[in-house]
């Protein structure tokens, strides 16, 4: 099968933006539909405030050099609802695991993170029952996701959520995934509108942002939606291939 090199690809995908663009000076990233209805949500707001902290906002383009990795850094995978991007990419970054702190995929607006104030995960449920071929393209089922080993003790708040049950979960995630402690660079790599909820949620979730890097990929679910030139269907283990080997071109270990 003949792939798109990878920049390429990402200049092809351009036609496809279900999200809308913010532009400040030299930051760019999609925003989240959902989270820029409030006041403290505001695309403007949040990237002043993720600023503001000492954070780093680092765009992949169609003209981007791949992003360098470094040893001893703390790598966090996300999208939409740690599904597919982040699983694929937490796999990619499997053969570095000996130099980086891998941390679990996170489903940054589709788990139970309650970002907004209300979790999101039912966006997602139906999703995962369709046929998926991640387990026979990578001999392995997916990574569990970031808090979902609490999935019985949550899931009562997607029906019935209270406001002490929603503070909990999103707590949880303000202490082990967004406001960890670590003595090198986090790095959070995240895909399409995904990166407006992750700044966000760093920004509230630390005193300080020094040594945090948001990397934005302005692609959407390539797995699910694959590109024609790829000729396979959603989810299927060539959508899972050429998206890790897309990904294998993109990030790099220094």
């Amino acid at each position: 099968m003949k792939y798109l090199a990878p920049m390429l690809l990402m200049l092809h995908l351009t036609a496809w933006q279900p999200y809308n663009f913010y532009t400040s000076g030299q930051h760019t990233f999609k925003v989240d539909p959902i989270l820029e209805k409030r006041l403290e949500g505001r695309p403007e707001v949040v990237l002043k405030a993720f600023l503001a902290k000492g954070g780093t906002f680092h765009r992949m383009t169609e003209t981007s050099l791949p992003f360098e990795l470094c040893s001893g850094d703390d790598v966090y995978p996300i999208c939409s609802g740690g599904w597919c991007r982040s699983q694929t990419l937490l796999m990619m970054l499997q053969k570095f695991k000996s130099e980086l702190s891998l941390h679990p995929s996170h489903a940054a607006r589709h788990g139970y993170d309650p970002y907004d104030g209300e979790i999101h995960r039912k966006h997602n449920i139906t999703y995962e029952t369709f046929i998926d071929e991640y387990e026979e393209c990578f001999g392995r089922p997916k990574f569990i996701r970031a808090g979902f080993e609490n999935s019985d003790e949550w899931e009562p708040m997607l029906t019935h959520p209270t406001q002490e049950g929603l503070a909990k979960i999103r707590e949880y995630y303000t202490k082990n995934y967004y406001g960890q402690i670590t003595e090198g660079r986090r790095v959070f790599l995240t895909f399409s509108a995904n990166v407006h909820v992750v700044m966000y949620r760093l920004a509230e979730s630390n005193e300080s942002l020094d040594n945090v890097i948001v990397v934005g990929f302005d692609m959407e679910d390539l797995i699910s939606h694959p590109p024609k030139e790829w000729n396979t269907y959603p989810r299927s283990q060539v959508a899972y291939r050429a998206f890790y080997d897309l990904l294998s071109q993109l990030i790099v270990l220094r």
